[in-house]
């Protein structure tokens, strides 16, 4: 381990591997992370919590030494351990790796039993799909929830154990990478059996559909804690409704006398169990009544204040149904097609698909689009500058322009009739040219 670190103790380092699905709904876990890690540094998953915690961890925040072998589902809960090891990873791998974990549950929640499931469970689509668009296998956070009981993307079922050997992939000793058994070296991107009508879930069955709006809103506001007490606020909020409008006793129907009475004069913390399902009883989201939002939700409390339903809104649509392995395969044949890093707008007109379903069902490949286009477009900006300040020094010290004024104005002339290029960037290089040159 100590080949891999950076020579200088005094700031320790660990390569940056990538963290992926950052930003989006597809968020990599921990767990997931800290196995690529150990991967590529060619060590234990052991040793790189070791070095991060012992190493990069501040003193203040206590002593984590001891905690050298945790348990995939010991790293998501939002306790002191778990935040003293993002702290320490971020500072030291340079991934912002808070989203990683349940850290936006921390102080908000009471701890829920059974709400993540021990070890790994995999979906294979979702595995095949990131070697098809070359984006480096990870297992997503999501996937450790108990509350997903299949796959949100493909409607299968998940898996979790190597279906050639057995194995749980929850060994500190990575031989391969995430898509490969570290016993037997299979693919995990590919089911043994065929699926069968009874492996594919249709889209109505419940899933857990609350907390993956939940992950979608996190995704678009940032997955930053929610305040301590939003629940707790919402609630009251809720109750001083029912209250002021002598309904009080109605509101108790939303989980029992006792229990809401409870909860109100926070005598027992409210789990993730309790607030998906006051969040369901309610009809609001869970985003909504985690943040202390309730009261500026469409208040549901009272059928008689809904708006009118607009004409057609409740209208039967007929469902596009699309073959997304093929659409896959012509998203990644239409990128080699493109001579330079295309924008995604160009990328789905090219398909004839809309950037919202590339969007909603790829949000990992549309990141990695988006930022391959923004990088071309920082070179080209880059390559105009340079161009343009060659120019311009050109200008005062050659030859070929002795017998010319040596003015910026005369100069930016000379610079814009030979490139062509815009206004901003030719001054800017003109200015330098002459300062360099003159001052």
């Amino acid at each position: 381990m100590k080949s891999i670190i950076c020579l200088e103790r005094k700031v320790p380092k660990l390569l940056p591997v990538r963290f992926q699905g950052s930003g989006t709904s597809e968020v990599e876990s921990l767990p997931s992370y800290l196995a690529r890690s150990a991967r590529t540094h060619r060590a234990s998953v052991g040793d790189i919590i070791r070095f991060s915690i012992g190493t990069c961890s501040d003193k203040n925040e206590g002593d984590f030494s001891k905690y050298s072998y945790l348990k995939p589902h010991d790293m998501l809960q939002p306790n002191m351990v778990c935040v003293a090891l993002v702290k320490s990873l971020t500072r030291c791998s340079g991934q912002e790796l808070e989203q990683s974990c349940l850290m936006w549950l921390h102080g908000v929640l009471g701890r829920s039993s059974n709400e993540i499931v021990k070890g790994f469970r995999w979906c294979p689509e979702c595995l095949h799909e990131m070697e098809e668009t070359g984006i480096e296998p990870y297992f997503k956070l999501k996937w450790h929830l108990s509350a997903f009981n299949h796959c949100p993307l493909h409607f299968t079922d998940f898996i979790c154990a190597c279906e050639n050997c057995g194995n749980d992939q929850t060994s500190y000793i990575r031989k391969h990478d995430i898509a490969r058994c570290q016993n037997c070296g299979e693919s995990l991107a590919q089911r043994k059996a065929n699926l069968s009508t009874g492996g594919i879930h249709l889209s109505i069955e419940d899933n857990a559909f609350d907390i993956q709006q939940l992950f979608s809103d996190l995704a678009q506001t940032g997955f930053k804690a929610f305040p301590k007490g939003g629940v707790f606020r919402s609630l009251e909020d809720v109750f001083d409704w029912y209250w002021d409008n002598g309904l009080e006793e109605d509101f108790y129907g939303l989980l029992g006398r006792d229990e809401a009475l409870c909860l109100l004069h926070k005598q027992k913390e409210i789990s993730l169990v309790v607030a998906r399902r006051i969040a369901f009883k309610l009809g609001i989201s869970l985003y909504t009544l985690m943040s202390g939002n309730a009261k500026q939700a469409s208040m549901h409390l009272n059928l008689k204040v809904f708006c009118p339903v607009p004409l057609g809104y409740l209208s039967v649509k007929k469902k596009k149904h699309r073959n997304h392995e093929f659409i896959l395969k012509l998203i990644n044949k239409k990128l080699i097609e493109f001579d330079d890093p295309p924008s995604i707008k160009s990328v789905a007109s090219a398909v004839g698909i809309s950037v919202g379903y590339i969007r909603y069902r790829y949000p990992v490949l549309l990141k990695k689009i988006v930022k391959n286009h923004q990088d071309y477009l920082a070179k080209q900006q880059l390559n105009k500058i340079y161009t343009a300040q060659k120019m311009a020094l050109s200008y005062f010290i050659d030859r070929k322009y002795t017998e010319f004024p040596k003015s910026k104005r005369q100069a930016y002339k000379e610079v814009k009739r030979e490139t062509g290029l815009a206004k901003g960037v030719i001054e800017q290089a003109v200015k330098r040219a002459y300062g360099a040159l003159y001052c």
